[in-house]
C-alpha cells in the first residue's frame, strides 16, 4: 500500500507517493507557486510550511514550464493567473483533462480571464490554512495507489481491430476490471471497453489493456487519456460497495451561487461524474428549476438572500435534499441553519475528489 501521511505529522521534506483520479500512472507530485513576489498569506504560508514538494515560480511562462514537467497542483492568485495566455491555457487543458494537473485559485477570476475554464479548485480567503491541509491530505487518501474493487455484475463489451466480445464484469475498480466471456481476450490485447447497466444503458466507455488472467477471467487496466471518465467509474465503484444502491444518472443538481466561477466549477466536477446539473445565478431561475431538482447546493450568504428567502427555498425544495457550499462566516452559516434546519453543509475550498465524493455520500442517504 502507498502511504499518503498528513503534511504536519513530520518535520523536513518528504516525497509522497501517490494517484491522481484520472492517473493511475502518476507516481509523484509537486506543488507549483505562482504568486505575488513576497507574498506572505496564510495560504501560501501553509503550503511552504508542509512539507510537501514545492517550486515557486518566477513569471506566468515559468510556471507554463514547470506545470508541464509533471504531475502537479498549481497555487496561483488571480493576478498571477491572468497573466497565462489563451495560448498557454491550450498546452495545460490536456493535463487538466488527464488529471495530472490541478489548477487551485486562491481568489476570484472574471469570466473573461483565458484560465478561467481549466481552474479546479477555487480557495476563498475565509479558508484557514488548517482546513487547506486537511482537505488537501484527504484528497492524497482518497487517490491513494491501492484503489478498492467492488463486485459488480454489469453487463460489457470488449472491441479491438480483431472484433468484440460480449462478456460481464464480475469486478470494477477504479483503475481496473475483471472482464469474463466466453471467448475470453488474450493477455496483451488492446481495445475499448463499453460497460451496461442492467436497463442496457451505457455507464462508460474507456481504452482498456488485458494484462493478466485469473480463472475464467481477463484483469483489465484502463488506458487513460484525456476526457477519461474515471470519475464516472468512481462513483460507481463507491455506490456498489455500499454507499447506495441507485446509481447517479437520476441525481439532478442544482448549483446557486453569485461566482461564476463557483458555478463552473461545480457544473464541470458533478457532470464529468455523472450528474445532471443545472446551474443559476438568480433566485427566479433557480426557483423554476427546483420542481425537478434532486439535490441543492446553495451559498447561504449571497448577497440576495436572507432569513426570509432561506425559508421559502427551503420550503420550496421540501422535495429536494439542500445542502449549503459556502465560503461564509460561521455566524452566516448558523443564521441560515436555524432558518432552514439544514445540517450538510460543504465547505468552498473543497478539492472537487473531496466535494464530488461528499455529494454521492448525501446524496445516497435516505
Amino acid at each position: 500500500m502507498t502511504e499518503v501521511r498528513h503534511p504536519n505529522q513530520e518535520r523536513g521534506i518528504a516525497i509522497f507517493s501517490t494517484r491522481f483520479l484520472d492517473t493511475p500512472f502518476m507516481e509523484t507530485f509537486r506543488i507549483v507557486l505562482l504568486v505575488k513576489p513576497g507574498e506572505s498569506g496564510p495560504i501560501v504560508k501553509a503550503l511552504v510550511g508542509s512539507g510537501y514538494p514545492l517550486q515557486r515560480a518566477t513569471s506566468a511562462a515559468d510556471a507554463v514550464r514547470l506545470m508541464g514537467l509533471g504531475p502537479c497542483f498549481l497555487f496561483a492568485d488571480s493576478q498571477n493567473a491572468t497573466q497565462i495566455s489563451a495560448a498557454e491555457v491550450a498546452s495545460l487543458e490536456p493535463l487538466v483533462q488527464a488529471g495530472t494537473l490541478r489548477i487551485c485559485l486562491i481568489d476570484d477570476l472574471p469570466p473573461s480571464a483565458p484560465i478561467g475554464p481549466l481552474v479546479t479548485t477555487l480557495l476563498p480567503p475565509e479558508l484557514s490554512p488548517e482546513e487547506l491541509l486537511d482537505e488537501l491530505s484527504r484528497m492524497l487518501w482518497m487517490n491513494r495507489a491501492t484503489a478498492p474493487n467492488a463486485e459488480v455484475a454489469l453487463r460489457a463489451v470488449f472491441s479491438t481491430a480483431e472484433g468484440s466480445r460480449s462478456g460481464s464484469l464480475s469486478a470494477l475498480g477504479h483503475f481496473n476490471a475483471s472482464f469474463v466471456a466466453q471467448d475470453a481476450p488474450p493477455v496483451g490485447a488492446k481495445g475499448r471497453l463499453a460497460v451496461f447497466d442492467t436497463n442496457g444503458e451505457q455507464l462508460f466507455e474507456i481504452d482498456a489493456e488485458v494484462v493478466g488472467e485469473r480463472r475464467a477471467s481477463r484483469q483489465l487496466k484502463f488506458m487513460v487519456t484525456p476526457n477519461a471518465p474515471m470519475q464516472r467509474i468512481r462513483h460507481i465503484v463507491a455506490r456498489a460497495m455500499g454507499a447506495g444502491s441507485r446509481l447517479i444518472d437520476g441525481v439532478t443538481i442544482a448549483v446557486f451561487d453569485e461566482s461564476w466561477l463557483v458555478r463552473q466549477l461545480m457544473t464541470v466536477a458533478l457532470t464529468r461524474a455523472g450528474y445532471t446539473v443545472t446551474s443559476h445565478e438568480t433566485l427566479a431561475d433557480l426557483m423554476r428549476a427546483l420542481p425537478t431538482t434532486t439535490l441543492l447546493l446553495l451559498e447561504p450568504g449571497a448577497s440576495v438572500l436572507n432569513p426570509e428567502r432561506l425559508k421559502e427555498i427551503a420550503k420550496r425544495a421540501a422535495k429536494s435534499k439542500l445542502v449549503f457550499l459556502t465560503g461564509a462566516a460561521d455566524a452566516v452559516v448558523k443564521k441560515a441553519q436555524e432558518a432552514t434546519a439544514v445540517h450538510n453543509v460543504i465547505r468552498k475550498g473543497s478539492f472537487n475528489d473531496v466535494l464530488v465524493a461528499r455529494v454521492a455520500e448525501i446524496s445516497a442517504k435516505g
